[in-house]
């Protein structure tokens, strides 16, 4: 799993990294859990 790092657009950003989940998730959202909400 990857590491993604951000630019240090502020002091706080410099040293500011998170997990990179592309490897574990698909690029398209599973249409049988895509349903729309009906709202009145």
């Amino acid at each position: 799993m990857g590491i993604k790092t951000y630019n240090p657009y502020t002091p706080s950003r410099r040293n500011m990294t998170c997990s990179d989940f592309s490897e574990i998730t698909k690029t398209t959202p599973e249409k049988s859990l895509c349903t729309s909400l009906k709202k009145n």
